[in-house]
């Protein structure tokens, strides 16, 4: 008897066996063919519509469709089109946005086949612009855009609520870091972390640095996907420390040191320079250019690139004030893009290579605002406006002490200011693109009900084999 509980066993399990491999079979062969179907088109379209403060970007890419999350987006700019002003400039007239935003939609509408329209992602990232803005003017706005985004006969692209909105400096760093990382290949190639360039950026109203560290990062640390790889980078955005705000400090700095004057001499604007800025208090002050690289450097010591003291900075090392930076790593390439480059280029301190040491900005820097505002304007390039001369000045001189007395570097230490790689030019709009669809693909990963990217394929794959492991090993249990 007891032999024959034993065959009952043996053959009650290896039906349930037989039966489990037919059904995963089964769904094998409907996955497979469903897999397997020709799909309509081999690339992908996107849109990523760049705001800025004085006017709007619209940039259309194309990418091959990927297999899986582990390669990498190939992605290429098939078309641009800018229009003036900025969206910012719409504060005061909401419906105007529409034939703003609309001239762009038209542009994307020429460069994207209309069968891949309504599955191709558009996105409206504002920078400087509308971070100034009044946050109910701002949400105004990103209203209307809203509604004209959704309505699918004025734009036919795959548009989600919250895929406008204003970037952070810090998203604004980390896609420049993606962006220059793709074009140096390192996605392509699966190349070392230690094969990663920096990126470090002038803006108008914010400076960025963004990089990845050898060690852990303790804080400012974004997270990073690309072609199946994780990258955890340092990301710090100095607001209110760009261009445009860099000599409103340097204006509070003398007005604070002395309030008593109507008229004050400003060492970080060149001789026969002047200038009228009203403060908080409602004064009015009149600058006048002493041209006094030494003083100038002092001030900008004082206003922008101050240290805290030892007990105030925590965790370690600062690099502003009590702002954490890990140490940058010794080997890594960094490139200055945007705003930096307008100063380098102007002080002409790029060599051959397109790259420069902060001793030799400092040299060039210091020569400069030691010159009056007349032969600055003799000395410098046909074309360059003459209003933004004393502000050179003061971009070397702070530049400069970003670089060395903030950030950290060597004084002799190279430093690519070509503002491109591989004849593309940097900027965080392809980066960010590459983002977003990552975030997207990634997503849909986990989602069997969805393969339209293939990935819900593979993971059901996967579920399919953890499953059938079980049944059987449970199976075997039950017969010994």
């Amino acid at each position: 008897m007891a032999l024959l509980g034993v065959h009952r066993r043996i053959y009650r399990t290896t039906q349930c066996i037989v039966f489990i491999l037919s059904v995963f079979a089964d769904s094998s062969s409907v996955t497979d063919k469903k897999r397997a179907a020709p799909t309509a088109t081999d690339v992908e379209y996107g849109v990523i519509i760049d705001a800025g403060s004085s006017g709007s970007r619209a940039r259309i890419y194309t990418w091959p469709k990927r297999n899986n999350l582990d390669s990498s987006i190939q992605l290429r700019e098939v078309n641009s089109k800018k229009i003036k002003p900025g969206l910012s400039d719409y504060v005061n007239d909401i419906p105007g946005v529409r034939q703003h935003v609309g001239s762009l939609i038209e542009a994307c509408v020429e460069s994207v086949p209309r069968d891949l329209q309504s599955r191709t992602p558009i996105y409206l990232m504002a920078t400087a612009g509308m971070r100034l803005l009044a946050s109910q003017d701002a949400y105004n706005i990103y209203q209307q855009i809203d509604t004209l985004f959704t309505n699918k006969t004025f734009c036919p692209f795959d548009y989600q609520r919250g895929n406008s909105r204003t970037l952070s400096g810090e998203e604004e760093g980390a896609f420049s870091w993606i962006a220059a990382n793709h074009l140096n290949g390192l996605f392509t190639s699966k190349g070392s972390p230690t094969e990663t360039v920096g990126i470090l950026e002038m803006g108008g109203a914010s400076t960025q640095i963004a990089f990845l560290p050898s060690g852990s990062v303790l804080a400012d640390k974004f997270p990073v996907y690309v072609g199946g790889r994780y990258f955890g980078l340092y990301v710090h955005s100095y607001l209110y420390a760009g261009i445009n705000y860099a000599m409103q400090k340097i204006y509070e700095g003398l007005h604070r040191n002395d309030t008593s004057p109507s008229k004050l001499n400003n060492p970080c604007m060149l001789r026969g320079d002047k200038t009228e800025h009203t403060f908080a208090d409602g004064r009015t002050i009149e600058f006048k250019g002493s041209s006094d690289p030494e003083k100038c450097q002092t001030l900008v010591l004082n206003e922008l690139v101050y240290k805290a003291p030892s007990y105030k900075c925590y965790p370690k090392p600062c690099a502003i004030g009590q702002i954490y930076q890990p140490l940058l790593p010794s080997n890594m390439e960094f490139h200055a893009i945007q705003g930096f480059l307008y100063t380098l280029k102007t002080l002409e301190v790029l060599d051959d290579s397109e790259s420069f040491t902060s001793s030799q900005l400092k040299s060039k820097a210091d020569a400069y605002c030691s010159q009056s505002l007349q032969s600055a304007a003799n000395n410098t390039s046909p074309g360059t406006n003459p209003a933004y001369l004393s502000s050179y000045c003061l971009m070397g001189i702070y530049s400069n002490a970003l670089f060395t007395k903030g950030y950290g570097f060597d004084s002799e230490r190279r430093i690519n200011a070509a503002g491109s790689i591989g004849g593309e030019d940097v900027s965080w709009a392809p980066g960010a693109m590459i983002y977003e669809v990552e975030r997207r693909d990634r997503g849909s990963c986990s989602d069997t009900r969805d393969d339209k990217q293939g990935h819900a394929v593979s993971y059901f794959h996967v579920t399919q084999a953890t499953v059938l492991t079980i049944t059987i090993t449970a199976s075997l249990a039950y017969l010994l």
